[in-house]
């Protein structure tokens, strides 16, 4: 089953449980792990919870089990064991990392592996981030309308739903500043991997080379091989795919805030037929809000 199917396998705040209780205590025994880890949870159905998502997390590989115990892969241990912020986001980045590889979402209409969780993500992305209602029964009959295929119907119930917005806000594909609602919006994600794009600062990239870059790190961005696979299955009657030649709405706003944190420039240089265009909240049936043919990595100075 996939990481949104219950309340057991999905909940992230379990899974941040047992990868700090490993970086602190080493490989550690499976059952003892569990003992660990279940302390405070409901008595009775605890250490189910913990052992059900100990084995979906071992299977999608962000634990092993070791001649000494279950552990960590040492490609995805974090740099420090001390900084509780840096531990969050080593774990962050230690599941981007494995969540969209081909080995966990090879059938992504399946229900094995992490494809729930891409093809949900996928979806959001590909819709309007400054009109879409977020509340999950909206959503609901949202999904509805657009998918033409009911066997193609990408996160089903309000369950779903909701796991899909815990794993998509902790792993920066969205942000809340409301209750219930959220901006899907993948600036905190993409700032994650940037650096596997734009290895050196000051390293510059034409525009279309590293939105394709970025889709094949992240593949339910723009031109990423989850995204092309989900905007496939929308009815066009009801969905605007987004013109050649733009980046999408929810793209173009992550691009637009990474430039802002002074994560990167989008600059434009003379060979504008290679401009990649950039809408505003009219979408792209009004003048784009910017266009860039490069995109310059750079350097944040506090």
């Amino acid at each position: 089953m996939g990481i949104l199917n219950n309340t057991s396998d999905g909940i992230h705040g379990i899974v941040a449980v047992l990868y700090r209780a490993l970086v602190h205590f080493g490989p550690t025994d499976r059952a003892k792990l569990i003992e660990l880890c279940s302390c405070g949870l409901d008595s009775g159905d605890g250490a189910p919870k913990v052992r059900n998502a100990l084995a979906r997390w071992e299977d999608l590989g962000l634990f092993q089990e070791s001649p000494k115990g279950m552990c960590i892969p040492p490609d995805l241990e974090p740099h420090t064991k001390d900084n509780d912020a840096a531990l969050t986001e080593a774990l962050r980045c230690a599941v981007l990392s494995i969540v969209f590889t081909p080995r966990n979402t090879q059938d992504l209409w399946g229900t094995e592996g992490s494809s729930d969780f891409a093809r949900g993500v996928a979806w959001w992305l590909a819709q309007d981030p400054y009109r879409l209602d977020t509340g999950t029964q909206p959503l609901l009959r949202l999904e509805r309308s657009q998918v033409q295929i009911a066997e193609r119907r990408i996160v089903i119930n309000d369950v779903r739903m909701s796991r899909l917005g815990e794993w998509a806000a902790f792993l920066g594909f969205t942000w809340s500043a409301q209750r219930g609602r959220f901006t899907p919006d993948p600036t905190e994600a993409i700032d994650r991997v940037l650096e596997k794009v734009l290895a050196e600062t000051n390293q510059e990239m034409p525009a279309m080379e590293f939105v394709q870059s970025l889709a094949a790190i992240l593949p339910v961005l723009d031109q990423g091989s989850h995204r092309r696979a989900v905007e496939a299955e929308l009815r066009p009657d009801v969905w605007g795919a987004t013109p050649e030649g733009w980046v999408s709405q929810t793209l173009g706003l992550a691009l637009r805030r990474l430039e802002s944190k002074g994560r990167l420039r989008l600059l434009q240089r003379a060979d504008v037929g290679s401009a990649l265009q950039i809408p505003g909240r009219g979408g792209t049936s009004l003048r784009a809000l910017a266009q860039f043919t490069h995109v310059l990595r750079t350097e944040v100075t506090t």
